[in-house]
């Protein structure tokens, strides 16, 4: 009818949106082709960086346009300086010229004008048009943090540009990320660019730590604030030996974060910065045993923490003279392990002689020195580093008592609060019951634990590792506890970690020297972590929910017999063919037991793996 809008039917106007979605999508991809064929002829100029203008304000977050485009700008400032300092030396000749012609000009005169030549430079000229030329860079990041705040390639290109100007202003910066952070708090591109710029302002360590308590008292789920504080304080309130926080900064702080964890017990950031108050300990590199085995002419190194032999090394030396050996971990992929074995030759360890054996291990800036005796006659010899009480497994460094009034504090947090609220305050009680004691408090540790699986079921394989690492840690202290140092190695070869509710197997180099060992009657879905046990004869497994026989059983070379009755192992793999002494493999009650055919191809394949070894596969 007359006088009426005509309105597009809602066909009309989808069509129309998707002739325009198109529209664009072509002139994206054109643009791009078009930077990229810039690149590859080299030709970085003026249009290339108005080209990738265009790009990166529709996208901010193109990596590789904000890589071609700070190519251009280096190469744009070279040529910019090139012609800067061509022009002066054109101007230079020609004033000399005119200087020569005028033979009357006074001292004076001549004086001022070389003032005025030294201020002009070509280095001064130059300095002004390379922060002329990087100055839009400025306005265009801010241009893309406005369509993305947390664009990672529009903040780094601004740390890049300010690192190129010959005179940033970085107050002015601050200021900036002062108000980015007024926007959003908890934006951590933004407090990352802020410790960028700050290190290079005027401001102080104390400035900024007050600016994250005003951040932290608004919300106390800021995380990024607390991180950053964290990075702060020890320069400020620097430790003994320069390590965490003085001891009256550290009490204030527990206090701060104690505020924070009982006035929203439910948030983990305040829980967080708690935890790292309270510190790691700091392991230096050192040996905790060190085995040499005549018979099998080895020697076997324990570490008390993962050494990489593509970035550390380990030599040895017998009675005196560097031996040249070969290193291998206990990782069957040789990633980075505990556990190191080094063959030796006859020529290296006689077969009855004395010796004296000295291991160095080095990594990054860390050196361990251990030495061994084998006496004349004696078939084995051991060192082995029995850790005082609750050092080796601690995962906070603070004093006890210090540990024990906030473990007093959290038992405390955990009655006023009701259990679904107390997720956080459950786990760092864990943590400081381990640190004090694991041994009197196993009992109070799997109670916790077995509230945390209540509360948070998403992360229950977390809790079952965690639970089974404790778990094992007692043992050992246990084993520590009750027997002599000197006769630990003789007398444990044998090991019952059967009916513990273990899900995964952990801290089994503390018993590299074991022989037989049982881990049956617990939740295990692999046999992982049973790689470091070098010398193991015997492996009862059975009752458990082994999947398969993985690639770490191929490291166990002295194994015998292999029991993995009731599990749900479906295929014998292809680890068993590197068993070259396995006798016995027992596989009743599990799915492959079902299917004589594979049975048979196993039992072909161990019979004729060259080893000389009879054996036996019990399936029914």
């Amino acid at each position: 009818m007359h006088g009426r809008v005509k309105v597009k039917t809602p066909a009309e106007q989808a069509e129309a949106r998707k002739a325009e979605r198109l529209k664009k999508i072509h002139w994206y991809t054109d643009t791009v082709k078009t930077i990229f064929k810039k690149r590859d002829d080299d030709e970085l100029d003026e249009e290339l960086l108005a080209t990738s203008e265009e790009l990166l304000r529709v996208n901010p977050d193109f990596m590789t346009v904000w890589n071609i485009r700070r190519r251009t700008l280096l190469h744009l400032v070279a040529t910019d300086r090139a012609s800067v300092s061509s022009e002066e030396s054109t101007s230079a000749e020609k004033t000399a010229e005119e200087n020569t012609s005028e033979e009357n000009t006074s001292e004076e005169n001549s004086s001022e004008e070389k003032t005025a030549a030294i201020e002009d430079t070509p280095a001064s000229k130059a300095a002004l048009t390379h922060d002329e030329r990087l100055l839009p860079e400025l306005k265009l990041t801010m241009a893309c943090l406005a369509v993305n705040p947390k664009s990672y390639g529009a903040w780094h290109h601004r740390t890049w540009v300010m690192d190129q100007f010959h005179e940033p202003n970085w107050n002015r910066e601050v200021e900036l990320c002062t108000h980015a952070l007024s926007k959003d708090s908890r934006n951590f591109h933004c407090w990352d660019y802020r410790r960028f710029v700050a290190k290079r302002s005027t401001r102080s360590d104390a400035d900024e730590v007050a600016f994250t308590s005003d951040k932290i008292k608004a919300s106390y789920s800021n995380y990024s604030a607390w991180h950053n504080r964290s990075c702060l304080l020890p320069s400020i309130h620097p430790g003994l030996a320069g390590r965490g926080l003085s001891e009256s900064k550290l009490r204030e702080e527990l206090d701060f974060a104690k505020n924070a964890m009982y006035t929203d017990p439910v948030d983990q950031s305040a829980f967080f910065y708690h935890r790292w108050l309270l510190g790691r300990e700091d392991v230096r590199l050192g040996v905790r045993c060190m085995y040499v085995d005549r018979h099998r002419q080895q020697l076997l190194l324990v570490l008390n923490k993962p050494l990489d032999l593509l970035d550390g090394s380990a030599c040895v030396v017998v009675d005196g003279e560097y031996e040249v050996a070969s290193w291998q971990t206990s990782d069957p992929r040789g990633l980075a392990s505990t556990v190191l074995i080094c063959q030796l030759t006859d020529d290296q360890l006689s077969p009855s002689g004395a010796h004296n054996l000295t291991v160095q291990v080095s990594y990054k800036d860390e050196t361990a020195i251990q030495m061994l005796d084998l006496d004349q006659g004696m078939p084995s010899a051991c060192f082995y580093n029995v850790p005082g009480r609750c050092t080796m497994f601690r995962s906070l460094a603070s004093a006890a008592d210090v540990l024990q009034t906030e473990l007093d504090s959290l038992l405390e947090l955990l009655e006023i609060n009701d259990e679904a609220d107390s997720k956080w305050a459950l786990l760092t009680a864990v943590l400081l019951l381990q640190a004090l004691d694991p041994v009197s408090h196993q009992k109070q540790v799997q109670e916790f634990f077995g509230s945390l699986r209540r509360i948070d079921p998403m992360r229950q394989g977390y809790y079952d590792d965690l639970c089974s690492r404790y778990a094992i840690q007692s043992v050992a202290q246990d084993v520590w506890r009750r027997q002599d140092p000197e006769q630990l190695w003789q007398g444990s070869q044998s090991l019952d970690l059967s009916s513990k509710s273990l899900h995964g197997l952990f801290h089994l180099d503390c018993w590299p020297w074991l022989v037989r060992l049982n881990i049956s009657g617990n939740q295990l879905t692999s046999l992982s972590g049973c790689q470091v046990l070098l010398y193991l004869e015997e492996l009862t497994a059975n009752d458990n929910c082994i999947e398969e026989i993985g690639v770490e059983v191929s490291c166990l070379k002295s194994l015998t017999r292999l029991s993995l009755v009731n599990n749900s192992i479906r295929n014998f793999g292809t680890s068993l063919k590197h068993l070259g002494n396995l006798r016995l493999l027992e596989v009743v009650g599990n799915p492959v037991a079902q299917d004589e055919d594979l049975c048979l191809e196993a039992m072909v394949t161990m019979t004729t793996r060259g080893s000389g070894m009879s054996f036996e596969l019990r399936y029914t």
